[in-house]
């Protein structure tokens, strides 16, 4: 009997192994990070919900109704909507991103609305105020605009970032066309809003923020182009009836902010069990392995692929065949006949193939 020889990994395996660790990583974070963020986000929103809940009717109405004096009096005052909260937050995106630190509470007590967007499966709390800090979680209203309550001259502008690393947010909003319809939820009431124009305007330009007379309008305000964030891109909606069918449309974005996290999850339970297929083959096709076959066998043919080794049975029964621990088709000639297996290695410690016939 042959002795059984191993050769230890080499250095061209251990590099194969890292990069494929590496890529890994650097493929799955973006997907992880968001699916995590965005049921972060969904507790926000299923807690302002708890709380909306919790407040009996007149609680409600006397919010509301509040929140609308206040769009009253932004109306009658004709304020200008303030971009510089955005702008420099845009400005300052590199390194606020890395230093924010998220406090669920505080994030719960900003939030005034839900911001849901089915086509691009997009659940966001919707903030009270534009900072910084806010527009790393979440979406904010723009300072000096109407709050989102719907009513004639309102003109609410909903702002978040495009491109931050470990979040979605607004990276997909450019994907919506004239036509596409998304919602918001404030208090005990539900908005729908049809899409009927999109412009790219200058940072600094508030014309296409005001509020149009008799017009209830919402606008979706992101950077653009991707990454470069010279402009901004406006997406307007107009109000529509909200029937029932939207409710159907609403929850499948508020799902997907909760399965995201376990999709990710799986999806990288099953890429690190490719990666650790991929290196136990590497490990097995190392080391070398015995073949036992039976002592009347006469002839016994190895096929891998394209590759066919025919070998002669010694008088032990024993063949004198080492081969790398990887799977093969297997023949074995006896006097009776020919015999047909699959020969693999079950652990990466054993000394010999196993046998199964095929």
């Amino acid at each position: 009997m042959t002795k059984r020889t191993r050769r230890p990994l080499g250095l061209i395996d251990i590099v194969i192994g890292c990069l494929l660790l590496a890529g890994f990583g650097v493929l799955c974070y973006p997907f992880a990070s968001d699916a995590y963020v965005s049921y972060q986000n969904q507790q926000v929103i299923d807690r302002y919900r708890q709380q909306e809940a919790r407040k009996n009717q007149m609680v409600l109405r006397r919010e509301y109704n509040d929140y609308q004096q206040k769009n009253k009096q932004l109306a009658a005052s004709q304020q200008v909507p303030g971009v510089a909260s955005f702008n420099h937050a845009v400005n300052d995106q590199g390194t606020a991103k890395t230093a924010a630190k998220r406090n669920q509470q505080i994030l719960t007590r900003q939030t005034v609305a839900q911001l849901t967007i089915p086509k691009i499966g997009l659940s966001l709390p919707v903030f009270d105020h534009t900072s910084d800090w806010l527009l790393q979680f979440g979406a904010c209203l723009l300072d000096g605009t109407s709050y989102p309550t719907g009513g004639k001259n309102t003109h609410a502008v909903i702002s978040a970032h495009r491109g931050v690393p470990n979040a979605e947010l607004f990276t997909r909003v450019p994907a919506l066309k004239k036509g596409d319809k998304f919602f918001i939820s404030i208090g005990n009431h539900k908005l729908a809003y049809q899409i009927f124009k999109r412009q790219v305007i200058e940072p600094s330009d508030t014309r296409q923020l005001r509020i149009v007379p008799g017009q209830d309008l919402v606008t979706l305000m992101t950077c653009t182009p991707y990454m470069i964030n010279s402009h901004r891109l406006l997406i307007t909606g107009r109000r529509i009836p909200y029937v029932k069918a939207d409710d159907e449309a609403s929850s499948w974005a508020v799902w997907w902010n909760k399965l995201k996290l376990i999709v990710a999850l799986l999806g990288a339970v099953i890429i690190l069990g490719l990666i650790g297929f991929v290196m136990r083959g590497l490990m097995l096709g190392r080391k070398h392995y015995l073949l036992e076959v039976p002592a009347e066998a006469t002839q016994v043919v190895v096929k891998r692929g394209r590759h066919i080794h025919s070998f002669k049975s010694d008088q032990t029964g024993v063949t004198d065949i080492s081969l790398p621990g990887n799977h093969y088709r297997v023949a074995i000639v006896t006097p009776l006949g020919r015999t047909k297996y699959k020969a693999y290695v079950k652990k990466i410690r054993d000394k010999k193939f196993t046998l199964k016939r095929s």
